[in-house]
């Protein structure tokens, strides 16, 4: 039972993961991102152009679902 109580929290993790990607995506192809000022400093820091991360944001792909991961995490440590 708590097996798949897991797997249904997962689930809704990687749902809510997509709808902020698609959101990301509109904006990106939008032009309309707002760097702060850390990640200003952090891009120059890398040599990363704003065209890269707005390219990366439109056409990237997910290689690791870090949110569903700590939200995991997260229920595991309250049970």
């Amino acid at each position: 039972m708590i097996f798949l109580q897991q797997l249904s929290e997962i689930k809704r993790s990687y749902r809510h993961s997509a709808r902020i990607v698609s959101r990301l995506r509109r904006q990106a192809k939008a032009d309309k991102i707002r760097v702060t000022i850390h990640g200003h400093r952090e891009m120059a820091a890398e040599n990363i152009t704003y065209d890269s991360v707005r390219e990366a944001l439109i056409n990237g792909e997910i290689i690791e679902n870090y949110v569903a991961k700590v939200d995991h995490a997260h229920r595991e440590r309250r049970s």
